[in-house]
């Protein structure tokens, strides 16, 4: 038996919940047992991130030829894009 800890389901007004599993669970009848708080949830909205930038000029080209972002797939791939030739490098 697994337990699964999830802090946050929105029920619908026809009475519909729906949850995302874990890929190691196998497909397939499970038995599920779901227990609820008796009170909803009341859900805060917090203020926005608000990180510090710090101003580091024009990155020259010659830094930027190094310079790879790496992006997740959907199945946990690496994507690795090369700035300079992606096209996301604008010169000013």
């Amino acid at each position: 038996m697994k337990c699964l800890r999830r802090r946050i389901a929105t029920v619908t007004p026809k009475g519909k919940v729906a949850i995302q599993l874990p890929a190691t669970v196998p497909p397939g009848n499970h038995k599920l047992v779901l227990v609820l708080d008796e009170q909803p949830v009341t859900l805060e909205k917090r203020p926005p991130f608000d990180f510090p930038v710090h101003d580091v000029g024009v990155w020259s080209e010659t830094f930027l030829q190094g310079v790879r972002i790496c992006m997740m797939t959907e199945d946990a791939k690496p994507v690795f894009i090369d700035v300079l030739r992606s096209g996301l490098y604008h010169k000013k």
